[in-house]
């Protein structure tokens, strides 16, 4: 079987592999160069920055999509997560239509994992201030301690 070429989205999801690679490796530059040496030995491993780590995993994510069956990786629960946390700033929320857009998966499909997140607690949902029909997604503080976690856990593994 001979899978389509998506040239054009093979490229951007390349590009954004390049840029989250670039980003991780910036944010370990930073905190490598800030780390306490311990009386001459190596230095004090720091892990690099979550976000970074997730932003690379999203992206990758998109990639394999280009080259493989998408059906092969559908983890719709997992990328909602990502796609939260990589644009979490504490500022801006999501409308439910931008992390569908995000992650690349139907509305109603996002919607349905955003329904159960909230049910969970890992999600937030409020009506927007400026338009009562749109809601605004972010991560719960315990959901985001919780990927913050796991992704120092990874950097410390690698």
């Amino acid at each position: 079987m001979t899978l389509p070429t998506h040239r054009p989205l093979v490229t951007i999801a390349e590009s954004l592999v390049d840029l989250a690679r670039e980003l991780s490796r910036q944010a370990t530059r930073d905190l490598t160069s800030s780390a306490q040496h311990d009386a001459g030995q190596r230095a004090v491993s720091t892990p690099r920055d979550p976000r970074s780590a997730a932003v690379l995993q999203l992206a990758q994510r998109r990639l394999r999509k280009a080259y493989l069956p998408a059906p092969l990786f559908h983890e719709p629960g997992w990328e909602v997560l990502l796609g939260l946390y990589t644009h979490d700033n504490g500022s801006h929320a999501m409308s439910l239509k931008e992390l569908s857009l995000l992650v690349d998966a139907p509305f109603t499909t996002t919607q349905r994992w955003v329904d159960q997140m909230v049910r969970l607690n890992l999600i937030t949902r409020v009506e927007a201030a400026d338009d009562r029909r749109r809601v605004e997604l972010s991560l719960s503080a315990a959901c985001r301690e919780g990927l913050d976690a796991y992704f120092d856990a990874i950097a410390r593994a690698a």
